[in-house]
């Protein structure tokens, strides 16, 4: 979802238009409304298909650095992210 406006508080203005309108659509076709990703709860699970030879390199990883393959994978998301 967008909005423009001459202004920042004009744009303000017609996102809130424009986020009513998208409630008002969810209502009467019966859907749910969407919710931000930051106001979501995250249950810390992720299930997630990869290669079986980046698998592989993750686990023979891990059992180096004498870790678990989730606390490795989860080491590298976080270095990812974080923007190092």
């Amino acid at each position: 979802m967008s909005a423009f406006g001459e202004s920042p508080e004009q744009a303000i203005q017609e996102l809130e238009i424009a986020w009513e309108g998208v409630k008002e659509s969810c209502r009467k076709h019966g859907e749910p409304i969407p919710v931000a990703p930051s106001r979501r709860f995250y249950n810390g699970q992720l299930n997630v298909r990869i290669d079986n030879r980046l698998h592989r390199a993750l686990a023979i990883e891990a059992a180096k650095a004498g870790v678990s393959l989730n606390a490795i994978v989860s080491q590298k998301l976080a270095k990812a992210t974080s923007g190092q």
